[in-house]
């Protein structure tokens, strides 16, 4: 028997024998299955000049934290993008820093919020980013980020945290102004197994 160097799962070596092939395959991918670090939960595909985005059903006891990624194709006007969990439209704090591309230190943030802002950098031109979420189905407090974005002026990092002790199942996106036309939003979760 082999073991693979990333996540020690065993295999049969080519010189072993192995009475049942579909039994030792099935092993393999249960392991496999057991060991990834993200698994793909649901996408949901963004329509045309839409002012925000719901995806449903995102999370559930199966995982306790994610990671949402936003791809669109283009955007009205150049804004950022806003985040929370859908049902609670209160009690979110957040803060950034972030650093124009001359060096120049900026930052901002909120005590009491209905979103968490600064999610991501809006261009007419399309983009993307990510968002870990950790604990949005469990009835505790949620926090987000860190939360990794640039612009064409400026990279910046966000983090954002929700007060409620309450469990959800889904996140919002939305525009801080106008729309966005186009893209996919995917969740996964991250392993408990792994």
């Amino acid at each position: 028997m082999g073991t693979t160097s990333n996540m020690a799962i065993p295999y049969p070596e080519s010189s072993d024998y192995v009475a049942d092939g579909a039994t030792a395959m099935e092993n393999i991918a249960t392991q496999v299955d057991a060991k990834s670090g993200l698994i793909f939960v649901k996408s949901v595909t963004i329509g045309s000049a839409v002012s925000s985005v719901t995806v449903t059903n995102a999370f559930s006891a199966t995982y306790d934290n994610y990671l949402v990624t936003v791809n669109y194709d283009s955007a009205s006007l150049n804004a950022v993008m806003l985040i929370r969990l859908d049902g609670s439209t209160s009690n979110y704090k957040w803060a950034r820093v972030g650093t124009s591309y001359n060096s120049t230190v900026n930052g901002g943030g909120s005590s009491s919020d209905s979103w968490i802002s600064f999610a991501g950098g809006l261009t007419t031109t399309g983009g993307g980013y990510h968002v870990p979420i950790f604990n949005p189905y469990l009835a505790k407090p949620t926090t987000f980020g860190p939360i990794p974005w640039v612009d064409s002026g400026s990279a910046n990092t966000t983090n954002g945290y929700h007060t409620n002790s309450t469990s959800y199942t889904g996140v919002v996106v939305a525009p801080s102004a106008g729309t966005i036309t186009g893209g996919t939003i995917r969740v996964y979760g991250y392993n408990n197994g792994a």
